[in-house]
């Protein structure tokens, strides 16, 4: 699946955005939505700057500096993408030699209610943030940020060229609190960091099967004993001690018994 996300973004970044819409900017949001099937299934809103800060010259950052757009990634994915608003001070955001820059911003984010077309919107959702940085004058770093509390996957740090997934586990609110943190450090020259996208998907019960810690495998030592289990009328401790395998995005009691509810009602 990740294989999966992650090509759809790329395809998606190196193809005209043609299909993508406005959202305006941070200081001045519009209403942001992507429809799939003509059903809404993201909605974002409450775009706020946190905190904004530069030294050495570097220029700092407002909300207003911030543009949003939006537009559906393919399937069932939603795709935001934060680029600098080109005005006097350029059209990437930007710290010059020896200078900091960095900002912060947040949002919400809410999902389709569950049951909905037959989907299933309490199984985990991914997200995908791309940079660019000028390798060698500095540094630019993005950070992936979930505040919204119970949920464990709460960062992801990206230096370069790079992508990363973040699994949020199943059973998360239908509304969650997201955001960026851009940190862009000269050194010898200018570094500057271009659009970065996070690509919203919903992973639903169906498309992950019996994969049920959510570790990317299928094991009939972990994920078939705990549907076992489960199907035993096992609960609790019962159900999952010794069954969980490595890396899970799914380990709590609370988190295999809601998936599986999910994956057999």
């Amino acid at each position: 699946m990740r294989n999966v996300i992650v090509a759809a973004l790329l395809a998606i970044l190196l193809s005209p955005l043609s299909h993508a819409v406005s959202c305006g900017t941070v200081a001045a949001p519009l209403a942001c939505s992507v429809n799939v099937g003509g059903v809404v299934k993201y909605t974002f809103s409450n775009f706020t700057l946190v905190s904004a800060s530069a030294s050495g010259g570097a220029p700092q950052y407002s909300g207003a500096d911030i543009a949003i757009d939006v537009a559906s990634g393919g399937s069932n994915t939603g795709l935001l993408t934060f680029s600098k608003v080109s005005n006097a001070s350029g059209v990437v955001f930007l710290a010059n030699a020896g200078g900091n820059t960095s900002f912060t911003f947040s949002y919400n984010v809410a999902i389709e209610a569950i049951g909905a077309a037959g989907v299933v919107f309490g199984s985990p959702f991914t997200v995908n943030l791309l940079t660019q940085s000028h390798v060698g004058n500095g540094s630019g770093v993005v950070q992936f940020i979930i505040s919204t509390a119970g949920i464990s996957c709460t960062a992801i740090t990206l230096t370069g060229s790079t992508t990363s997934n973040c699994v949020v586990p199943g059973s998360q609110p239908t509304t969650i609190t997201a955001g960026n943190i851009t940190t862009l450090s000269g050194n010898t020259g200018n570094v500057s960091i271009g659009s970065y996208s996070n690509l919203y998907t919903v992973a639903t019960a169906f498309g992950q099967g019996l994969d049920v810690d959510g570790n990317g495998t299928y094991s009939a030592t972990t994920d078939g004993l705990l549907a076992i289990r489960y199907l035993l009328g096992l609960r609790g401790a019962a159900l999952i001690n010794g069954a969980i395998g490595a890396n899970p995005t799914r380990s709590s009691a609370s988190a295999i018994q809601s998936y599986l509810a999910n994956l057999t009602q």
